[in-house]
C-alpha cells in the first residue's frame, strides 16, 4: 500500500469533546503489521537514537516547561528504548489503540531491563534526571480514515483515554526535583520510515506538571500546572535479536488503512 502519516495530534478537552470513549459512530479501520492483518498482538522494539554522543547536550528526546514567571525550562534524555505491543487487524479509530507502550514495572531501569529506558537524562541546572513512565501509553489514530486521506490524526494518552503519566526525579545533585508529568501528546507515524514522532510543542497545556502538594520543585523552576512541551523521534521495529540499543535494522512494517 502507499506510505501515509498517522497524525497523534489532540487536546484532553477535544478527546472529551468527541466522546472516543463512547464514540455514536464507528470508524473502522485495519492495522497490518508485516503483510499481515490478523488479530493479534505484535511485540515492537523503539528507539530514540543519541543524535550526537560526542555532544553532550545533544538530546533524543526534548522536554521543558513554561513556569509561573514565563521562563521556558529546558531537559532532556540522550537516548529512550520503549517496547509494547502493535495491535493488529480490525481497530475501531473512536477509540481502539493502534498500539501500546508498556510502562515499567519499577522505579530505576537498569540497563537491560525491559519495557522503557530513559538514559542520559538532564533536568533543570543539569542535574541527572530518572524518568519512569507511569502507565501504559496507548497510540490511537483519529477518525475519519479514507483512501485520499494520508494523514489520520489521533492522540497519545494513557490506558482507555485516561491522561499519559511520568515521573521525572533527580538521581544526583538535589533531593528536591521531583514532579509528574500528565496528559496527552501531538506526534505522527510515518509508514515510509517507521518513525513515531512525538511533537507536543507550544505549551498548549495538554501535558502538564503535577508537584506533590502544589507549588514548585527544583529549585523553585518548575512549578505545579506548568504546560509541558514533548518531543522526539522513535524509530519501530519488530522485536528481533537484529535490533538493538544501537540502532533498528529490522522492520514489520507497520500500515494502517
Amino acid at each position: 500500500m502507499r506510505s501515509k502519516v498517522i497524525g497523534l495530534a489532540a487536546a484532553g478537552a477535544t478527546v472529551a469533546t468527541l466522546g472516543l470513549a463512547a464514540a455514536a459512530h464507528a470508524s473502522p479501520a485495519t492495522v497490518e503489521v508485516a503483510g499481515s492483518s490478523a488479530d493479534a498482538d505484535y511485540p515492537f522494539y523503539a528507539l530514540a537514537a543519541d543524535p550526537n554522543p560526542s555532544d553532550p547536550t545533544a538530546m533524543a528526546i526534548q522536554f521543558s516547561v513554561r513556569n509561573a514567571s514565563n521562563n521556558i525550562i529546558n531537559m532532556g534524555c540522550k537516548q529512550v528504548h520503549a517496547e509494547g505491543n502493535v495491535h493488529g487487524g480490525p481497530v475501531d479509530l473512536d477509540g481502539d489503540a493502534i498500539a501500546t507502550i508498556q510502562a515499567v514495572s519499577r522505579a530505576n531501569t537498569p540497563e537491560g531491563f525491559s519495557h522503557s529506558e530513559w538514559k542520559g537524562c538532564k533536568g533543570p541546572v543539569n542535574l541527572d534526571m530518572t524518568v519512569v513512565p507511569l502507565n501504559d501509553w496507548e497510540i490511537h489514530g483519529y477518525p475519519p480514515v479514507s483512501s485520499g486521506n494520508d494523514v489520520i490524526p489521533g492522540y497519545i494518552s494513557g490506558p482507555a483515554g485516561a491522561p499519559l503519566r511520568a515521573n521525572v526525579y533527580a538521581t544526583t545533585g538535589s533531593s528536591g526535583c521531583s514532579f509528574e508529568v500528565e496528559g496527552y501528546a501531538n506526534g505522527s507515524f510515518d509508514e515510509g520510515n517507521q518513525t513515531l514522532s512525538v511533537n507536543e510543542t507550544g505549551y498548549t497545556g495538554n501535558l502538564k506538571v503535577v508537584v506533590a502538594g502544589g507549588g514548585s520543585t527544583c529549585l523553585g523552576l518548575v512549578g505545579d500546572g506548568n504546560a509541558a512541551n514533548f518531543e522526539g523521534d522513535f524509530v519501530v521495529g519488530d522485536d528481533n535479536a537484529a535490533n538493538t540499543k544501537s540502532g533498528i535494522t529490522h522492520f514489520f512494517p507497520i500500515n494502517v488503512y
